[in-house]
Parts: C-alpha cells; structure tokens; sequence
C-alpha cells in the first residue's frame, strides 16, 4: 500500500503530464480546426492546376497522332487520371470540412477546371473567386477595424500612386 506521499506524487505526476501533453499528435491539425481547412483548400486548388495541365498534355498528345506521340500517350493518360482522382479525393475532402459558400465555389473550380481548354479565362476568374473566398472565410482579409493592416498596404502603395500622378501631369501637359 503507497504511503500518502507516493499517492500525492503520483497523482501530482499523472496531472502535470495530462497538462504538458499536446492535445493532438504533433503535425495534426484538430479536426475542422482553421489549419485543416486551410489544407484542404490549398490541396484542392493544386489538384484543380493540375488537372487543368494534365488534361492540356492528354489533349497535345492525341491530337499530333505521331508514333512518338502515341509513345508518349500513356504516362500522359495516367497522369490525367491521377489528376482527376486526386481532384475527386480534395471535392471529397472539402465536403467535410467546408463551409456551405466555398464548397459552392470549390465545385464551380472544379468544373470550370473541366472545361479549362475551351474556356481558360472562366478557370481564371474561378480560380480568383475561390482564392478570394477563402481568404475572407481563413480571416486573411482585412478586417474593418484592422487599421494597421489598411494603413500598411496604402503606404505600400505609395509609389504606384507617385508614378500615376506622375503619368496624369504628363497627359495633362501633352495635352496642353
């Protein structure tokens, strides 16, 4: 039978690893916490890029029907089908731990990607679209009362504005 201080030592042993001991196992986000989704995010406009690039090689490949072409066609196939699949795997991935908003957006990135070779610019503003979500939904937009944040940007800015002003005087004296 432990004496009272060995129980006291113990149990204040067993308290202080409960308290120094990480909550996850390090290198894994909790579960729909703000870094997970910010993962899935990123790994779905990858694959989305990729799927587009991959698609563009299948379609060069095909179309030129040369020997060395046809040579070349399978490794180039199935880097279309790994793009695709890993294209499902992150709609997949962001079905459960989106928000309502970007997996609308996520879906539309998806099929515009899809369609990227007869229309790239619809990919593009997709792309931008989906980007901008998640930035707003990440927190990584300004905020209104994020003062500093504004201020730093509009001084950054300061030199685009001096050769715009720059480039007006010009106009206005040409024009004179």
């Amino acid at each position: 039978m432990p004496t009272p201080e060995t129980a006291a030592i113990g149990a204040t042993g067993r308290v202080l690893a409960a308290l120094l001991k990480p909550a996850q196992p390090l290198g894994h986000a909790p579960v729909g916490s703000r870094l997970e989704r910010r993962h899935a995010y990123l790994r779905h406009a990858q694959a989305a890029a990729q799927y587009v690039l991959a698609s563009g090689w299948q379609e060069e490949a095909v179309r030129h029907g040369t020997i060395v072409a046809m040579l070349t066609t399978r490794p180039v196939i199935h880097e279309s089908l790994a793009a695709s699949a890993a294209m499902l795997a992150s709609l997949t991935e962001l079905r459960m731990v989106a928000t309502p908003e970007v997996l609308g957006r996520a879906e539309t990135l998806a099929e515009s990607a899809r369609t990227a070779q007869q229309d790239i610019d619809a990919y593009r503003r997709a792309s931008a679209e989906f980007l901008t979500l998640v930035r707003a939904e990440l927190g990584y937009a300004v905020r209104w009362w994020q003062l500093h944040r504004r201020l730093g940007a509009w001084w950054r800015a300061r030199p685009d504005r001096r050769a715009a002003r720059a480039l007006q005087r010009e106009a206005r004296a040409e024009i004179t």
